[in-house]
């Protein structure tokens, strides 16, 4: 049996609940629909500082039913400490109960506690002769499959009347056995969110002023997760701004970082970070980054610790980590491994591309830093974001290259002229047409454009015009003079691009550089200028 630290000042926590501290939002709406249940077992699951202890707390408070509360710690983690601590904690609720007192009596050694003092402690749990409310908290705490069995027969023969409410950051495995008969009431993290209102009760109760907008804002970021809003509403009170905590700030990252991420070892930790550059996580994709080939085993155990690993879909196919969660570990990888993150997106965006996630595929290779891949994605995925009206990712992604970037390589530059006519930018337009008379290039004419889309949607004198037709460029309250001149314009820009590459494909030369010696890479002699 594991010997138990005791406590200096002779109090045992383990219990009774704590001492509630900072503030809290009441819960009494989901324990008033649990109680009216009657369901045996109540089950409270969600990662850390979702208030799961606080929920357990107001629980207590407002049962009249005789209270046994157990807080289970690594201690407990072995069968015979984990009887005993129940038997101790029902024997001191229901003082004089001999089935009771005979349980705590017993020697806990070995596989007899599974075969004597577990179904002992069963039977007298089913004849203490009033109602009760178990309350177990952390119950991962005990999460070996010898402690597992221990819940599983001490907990099937709860009486009428009472019940059992546990909470813990992950799934207990005795749990799915249970829910078969449709006994078991499941409270998980998207119960526990606060909302609006609930965010405002937080600012309110630490004397913080806050508009609607600001918690709003707030609520989404932290996609509610109460120990973050309470962390920006301290901020907040220091004089910062709340909306802009964010998973590397010092409150939440040291508090992420002593309740999640601690106490894995160095591999959970690496995958941990390493991952976190990707917007989902799929088995395949992280493999690919990480170069290893049991993600898809890795996912499932994380998700099952409770570590702020979000299912994207019911089959578990694809996964996200909380907002928070995420820039806390994308922070830590920074920390951690001074570089690393260049590599893992550009292997990630072999993979994205690979599997068709063009836009994604650009996202990380914009965030290595990789132009030269970036702008030959971007004129790929050009024709289709204008045709599905995308026009502000394409922007972004254009700003985010800059001009000589783009400049680099013709198709981009062609793009570049139409997104300013779209947007009615009749000077800009006129910029990049003229930059594009004087460019050399040595590319393929469909270099940067859908091999599968007809060459006279880009090429010939007509293909301005029919762009322009297909999709207004201007709002209604801009000028027909600004319309005549931006539609020129991209007749202009496009034209020449079709003028060039209908040269070069009946010449059969791989050139768009109207009878200029070819250049090794896209090149443009001129800079554009502003």
């Amino acid at each position: 049996m594991i010997e138990r630290p005791t406590p200096l000042d002779g109090h045992v926590p383990k219990f009774a609940p704590a001492r509630a501290h900072g503030a809290t939002v009441s819960r009494r709406r989901l324990i008033d629909r649990a109680r009216r249940s009657h369901a045996p077992l109540v089950s409270l699951v969600a990662p850390a500082g979702y208030g799961k202890t606080t929920l357990l707390r107001e629980w207590a408070e407002v049962d009249d039913r005789a209270l046994v509360w157990v807080s289970l710690d690594r201690f407990d983690d072995d069968p015979a400490a984990l009887v005993n601590v129940l038997a101790v904690a029902f024997e001191q609720a229901m003082p004089g109960d001999e089935r009771l007192a005979a349980v705590v009596a017993l020697p806990m050694t070995g596989r007899a506690v599974l075969g004597g003092a577990a179904p002992m402690l069963a039977a007298a749990i089913e004849y203490v002769g009033t109602s009760f409310v178990l309350v177990l908290d952390d119950v991962h705490e005990a999460g070996s499959p010898d402690c597992q069995d221990v819940l599983e027969v001490a907990l099937g023969r709860i009486p009428l009347g009472s019940q059992v409410v546990m909470a813990s950051r992950h799934v207990p495995p005795f749990l799915s056995r249970l829910r078969l008969g449709g006994d078991v009431v499941e409270i998980g993290a998207d119960h526990l969110r606060l909302d609006l209102d609930d965010a405002r009760r937080v600012f309110d109760v630490l004397d913080v002023g806050a508009d609607d907008e600001v918690l709003e804002r707030l609520v989404a970021h932290t996609e509610g997760w109460p120990t973050g809003i309470t962390l920006a509403a301290l901020v907040a009170r220091d004089g910062g701004d709340p909306v802009e905590v964010g998973g590397d700030d010092r409150f939440v990252a040291d508090y992420l970082y002593r309740a999640c991420y601690s106490a894995l070892d160095p591999d959970d930790q690496a995958f941990l970070r390493r991952t976190a550059l990707l917007e989902h996580l799929s088995a395949g994709c992280c493999d690919a980054v990480l170069e290893r080939n049991d993600s898809r085993a890795r996912l499932r155990e994380l998700e099952r610790r409770g570590l702020f690993l979000v299912p994207v879909d019911r089959r578990r196919g694809e996964y996200r980590y909380h907002q928070l969660f995420r820039e806390f570990l994308v922070a830590e990888l920074d920390r951690a491994e001074p570089g690393a993150d260049v590599d893992l997106h550009r292997r990630a965006a072999k993979w994205c591309e690979t599997h068709d996630h063009v836009h994604l595929a650009i996202e990380h290779l914009l965030a290595a830093g990789d132009h030269e891949q970036s702008v030959r994605l971007v004129a790929e995925r050009g024709l289709t974001a204008y045709q599905a009206g995308d026009l502000a990712a394409l922007t972004r992604w254009m700003e985010e290259l800059g001009d000589e970037a783009i400049a680099s390589f013709p198709p981009l530059v062609v793009h570049a002229g139409l997104r300013a006519i779209l947007a009615g930018q009749a000077a800009e337009a006129d910029r990049w047409a003229r930059l594009f008379d004087g460019i050399d290039y040595a590319g393929p004419p469909s270099s940067g454009f859908p091999a599968s889309s007809p060459r006279e949607r880009w090429c010939g004198s007509s293909c301005g015009a029919r762009a322009w037709r297909r999709r207004p460029p201007t709002p209604s309250t801009r000028s027909a003079r600004s319309r005549r001149r931006a539609s020129g314009a991209t007749r202009r820009c496009i034209s020449s691009a079709g003028r060039r590459c209908s040269a070069a494909t009946s010449t059969g030369r791989s050139s768009c550089s109207s009878g200029r010696r070819p250049r090794p890479n896209c090149s443009a002699t001129p800079t554009p200028s502003s």
